[in-house]
């Protein structure tokens, strides 16, 4: 199994509300096995205090990259990769998790031609985002608090 890391700069980590963020959202997108997701190996932090996470390495490009060498793709081709996303963003809603990044960049291409949604980012409660902002829904049918990735 090949495996990528990301280290991110030691500023995030001295912060203690994102790093308790990034582990609990590490630890949530880590728990979905979908076929159309990265998967997320482990987080944690390194000898040195910089935030990792280590995630499936994908050996190929982007979409972003798919675009730039045929131009516009043709609705067949759209399609499959928008139904590939969305198969993704169903089972990560189920766990709990919205993803607000949904671009060309961060939609990998696997060497077999397999479209998965990376780059999960950091987790941030809806409940508390709505706090925050004086909204309240319900955001879980379950009542499980919902993150939302951002």
């Amino acid at each position: 199994v090949q495996v990528a890391v990301r280290i991110l700069p030691r500023e995030y980590a001295v912060n203690k509300i994102f790093s308790k963020r990034f582990e609990e959202s590490s630890r949530i997108a880590a728990a979905i096995d979908h076929p159309n997701t990265i998967k997320i190996y482990g987080a944690g932090t390194d000898e040195n205090g910089h935030l990792y996470l280590a995630m499936e390495y994908v050996a190929g490009g982007t979409v972003r990259d798919l675009l730039d060498r045929s131009g516009v793709l043709s609705p067949e081709k759209t399609a499959e990769i928008a139904i590939a996303v969305c198969s993704a963003l169903s089972v990560a809603r189920k766990n709990g998790i919205v993803y607000r990044d949904i671009r060309p960049d961060n939609i990998m291409i696997t060497s077999n031609g397999r479209y998965k949604l990376a780059n999960p980012g950091l987790a941030k409660s809806c409940v508390e985002a709505e706090e925050k902002s004086g909204s309240k829904r319900n955001v879980a049918d379950n009542k499980e608090e919902t993150l939302e990735l951002i």
